[in-house]
């Protein structure tokens, strides 16, 4: 079982991460204690390879040191982008009360920019493009995707 598999089955059960990454480890444990019986005694055999217990264990140890490291600052989350594209389009972009306005993709002298309230997104008919925040903040700023996820995600 990977960690990430390991994860899942912590969320659909409702259970830490830690403590489904240990009750993990103590099977692995007790799997690898079974193998020398088998070899001396022709015992039952387990389900798992002894090898393939040492790479699982490996596997968590290696997911837990790495859930253990602070995040760095050029790093974002899932989180922080689902947050970032969920922020709403009109604070970023002023549009008149019929939801048109100036688009920054393109020179425009009349309002060409038009605002999909539903879908949280602007679209240019002129040019055919699509903004969400994320995308307003790279192509009218002039910011990074990382730089634009952590501003749109404060």
């Amino acid at each position: 079982m990977k960690p990430w598999q390991i994860k899942k089955h912590a969320e659909e059960f409702g259970i830490y991460l830690k403590a489904a990454c240990e009750m993990r480890i103590r099977y692995l444990l007790q799997v690898i204690d079974l193998w020398p019986g088998y070899i001396e005694n022709g015992g039952k055999v387990p389900e798992l390879g002894e090898w393939e217990a040492f790479d699982q264990l490996t596997a968590i140890k290696q997911f837990e040191a790495r859930q253990k490291r602070p995040l760095r600052e050029d790093r974002i989350t899932e989180e922080m982008i689902q947050a970032a594209k969920d922020t709403p389009i009109e604070s970023l972009i002023t549009f008149d009360r019929t939801g048109k306005a100036l688009a920054f993709c393109h020179a425009d002298k009349s309002p060409s920019l038009s605002w999909n309230r539903k879908g949280n997104k602007a679209h240019c008919f002129p040019c055919g493009k699509s903004f969400n925040a994320v995308d307003v903040l790279i192509h009218r700023d002039g910011m990074t995707f990382i730089d634009a996820v952590k501003e749109l995600a404060r």
